[in-house]
């Protein structure tokens, strides 16, 4: 690279800033604003743009055979199948003159052969193309784009082989040598240049004042940097202008469906209250128990609890994000995928599912050895509350590893998916991947060969050196491995060449291990249980079938959250189907599943104060019916011809008062036992 000063004129309202190099050995520049407007300023430039940006190449001329033009619908690379006998159905053979007719250019024989049901052509051709059949007739929704006359005083940047001729409107008209013959294919731009037909409607400002494309059809200009770009790039889910404004003609929220936006904020709510209480309960209580399975037992639904809040904040700070950028999160997209928030909703939620995930393992095969009547005669207070604590670590730590380390600087080159650069920077729209900076270094760098590993640092050194470094030099920030979607969830579909493949499968594998041991361990007590029964001919059907209810709603929900993740990932990975667009429906509705379901299933504090509150509604609608009974006998009381009912309000709120007392529960009854609850009310 060249190092030193580089001269240039700058517009003195404006601020000088670093620009492209041209080429690592010469001194040529461009400036960021005027980087790939397709004007070909610097050698490589068009190429390299082609390629960061993905930018469709552009065919501009016509076919030619033996002087005559051939212009009709055929595959590339078939193009001689055309010359010669041009028999491709309906085509047309009259001769193309220009609209001032000079003397002494003859016609220009074409071939045209378009089937007429073909309609729009015009809005999907470029350059030559875009002049004969508009000026043919063949484009219906636009006139011919030539309709200004070349005079003898335009054409101020074309000095050589231009010769003055008469036009057939008796005004002075210029035609060009070429080849020994004269052609007339000059189009007059409205500041005195000409640009040739090619150069038409081509997507690039040729003339410098936008006058051979303002009148075209076939492209969509970026709102804020005014380059255009093909019709067909535009709702492609492929960003290609610098302002998003291709793809962000109407809002486009992180969650697009109305029904998820519902679902998230009903989950989440629902997710943080139960577990909220849940969590206080059992970390109030957890010094009650000594007896070590059940202190450990406790412990397991404390972080089970705590796992599920944590799986319910994410879903309420997801919907309030939602709310925030409903309106810019599309053109500001990439700036939340790289953002330290994204990336901390993506540890809150992977750490909260992998909590709760190990402690239902744990929880699971605790209760395995205490129904096979293990019991540890000999150990203390003091070591039970050592093995808690130990496992307890060995849940949240493993758990938060799982969810940090994709983020560490030291593994960039296994979880970086991408480098955002500023919208200045034209060069580079959205996030390019590694694979696209290397083959934009293959072109920049003529001796350079890429390596698909090679390392993030070394990419980022090369790309600063594409740009001049004066004013600071180019800065980018890292598409993390939680940006993949605006729901900032865990990377679970991957393809074989994602970086993070391997990690990925092996977290989804480790779940699935998980939700085995998970589903065995109730399985095993569920067996244990019957035939525990049977043995002291104790078995009753209604107590056996709630726990049978029980625990086959515990496999059905673990199910439920990991297996379609764990299915889907695997689907996508092979290719055979595309989840990528699916994480929002999966972390809102797949993944907390568990988040609100478990604080019934494996705590009974829940079932208790629900079934509490059930009583006292009960009661609560008795009392308002014997209210509403008592005052009707009064005011019958004091009609003419009733007889004198002794009951008053003084009798009401003393048989009420009389009711409650004797229905009163204790706080110490209230077990959570649905056969309990269901009997109470009845009484009432």
């Amino acid at each position: 690279m060249w190092e030193g000063w580089s001269s240039r004129f700058q517009d003195p309202d404006s601020v000088c800033s670093d620009v492209f190099l041209c080429s690592n050995i010469t001194k040529d520049f461009e400036e960021y604003e005027h980087l790939c407007d397709r004007s070909g300023s610097c050698e490589k430039e068009a190429r390299i743009c082609e390629i960061s940006r993905n930018l469709p190449k552009i065919h501009s001329d016509a076919t030619r055979h033996m002087g005559r033009v051939f212009i009709g619908h055929y595959l590339p690379g078939l193009e001689n199948l055309i010359k010669g006998d041009f028999a491709l159905g309906n085509h047309s053979a009259k001769p193309f003159t220009s609209p001032d007719k000079p003397f002494g250019v003859a016609p220009q024989p074409m071939t045209i052969a378009i089937s007429p049901a073909n309609h729009s052509l015009c809005s999907h051709v470029y350059g030559e193309l875009y002049v004969y059949l508009s000026c043919n007739g063949f484009c219906p929704e636009t006139s011919c784009i030539l309709r200004r006359s070349v005079k003898f005083d335009s054409c101020h940047n074309i000095k050589e082989n231009r010769v003055f001729t008469l036009s057939d409107n008796n005004y002075l008209t210029i035609a060009l040598r070429k080849k020994g013959n004269y052609v007339s294919n000059l189009f007059p731009c409205n500041n005195g240049y000409c640009v040739t037909y090619d150069k038409i409607c081509n997507l690039a400002d040729d003339c410098g004042d936008g006058s051979d494309e303002v009148e075209c059809i076939n492209h969509f200009t970026c709102k804020t940097s005014g380059h255009m770009i093909p019709l067909s790039s535009v709702h492609n889910s492929h960003y290609d202008c610098e302002d998003f404004s291709d793809e962000c003609s109407s809002a486009k929220p992180i969650i697009k469906s109305p029904v998820l936006s519902i679902v998230s904020w009903i989950i989440g709510i629902s997710a943080t209250f139960l577990n909220v209480i849940v969590f206080i309960k059992s970390l109030t209580k957890i010094n009650e128990f000594e007896c070590p399975f059940k202190l450990v037992n406790r412990c397991m639904i404390l972080l089970i609890s705590f796992g599920d809040l944590l799986v319910g904040i994410y879903l309420i700070v997801l919907s309030i994000v939602n709310v925030l950028l409903k309106d810019t999160y599309c053109r500001e997209r990439f700036k939340w995928l790289t953002s330290g928030y994204c990336a901390a909703m993506g540890v809150v939620s992977s750490t909260g599912s992998q909590i709760s995930l190990f402690a239902m393992v744990v929880l699971s095969l605790c209760r395995v050895i205490t129904i096979r009547r293990f019991r540890p005669s000999t150990m203390g207070k003091k070591l039970s509350r050592l093995i808690s604590i130990a496992l307890t670590l060995l849940v949240l730590l493993p758990s938060f590893a799982i969810a940090y380390v994709p983020l560490l600087d030291m593994l960039e080159d296994f979880f970086v998916n991408g480098l955002y650069y500023d919208k200045s920077i034209r060069l580079f729209v959205g996030a390019p991947s590694k694979q696209e900076h290397i083959a934009i270094l293959e072109e920049y760098y003529s001796k350079f060969r890429g390596d698909p590993n090679l390392p993030w640092s070394t990419v980022r050194r090369l790309v600063r050196n594409m740009f001049s470094q004066t004013y600071g030099g180019v800065n980018s920030v890292k598409l993390h491995f939680y940006g993949n979607d605006g729901v900032c969830l865990f990377k679970y579909f991957v393809t074989p060449e994602d970086p993070q493949a391997f990690y990925s499968l092996m977290i989804l594998i480790l779940n699935f291990i998980c939700f085995v041991v998970i589903t065995s361990s109730y399985i095993l007590i569920n067996l244990e249980s019957i035939s525990s029964r049977r043995a002291l001919r104790l078995a009753k059907r209604k107590t056996n079938s709630s726990l049978h209810r029980k625990l086959t709603m515990i496999i059905l929900t673990d199910f439920f959250c990991w297996v379609p993740f764990i299915v889907v990932s695997g689907l996508h990975y092979f290719m055979i189907v595309d989840a990528s667009h699916w994480y929002a429906t999966f972390s809102i509705f797949i993944l907390p599943i568990n988040s609100v379901i478990n604080p019934v299933l494996y705590d009974s504090y829940l079932k208790t104060l629900f079934c509490t509150l059930r009583i006292s509604s009960t009661r609560l609608l008795r009392l308002t019916s014997d209210q509403n009974t008592t005052s009707e006998i009064t005011m019958n009381r004091n009609r003419p011809g009733m007889g004198r009912v002794k009951s008053s309000s003084t009798t009401f709120w003393r048989i009420a008062a009389e009711n409650t007392a004797t229905q009163q529960v204790q706080p110490s009854s209230l077990s959570g036992n649905k056969k309990w609850c269901d009997k109470e009310v009845s009484h009432l």
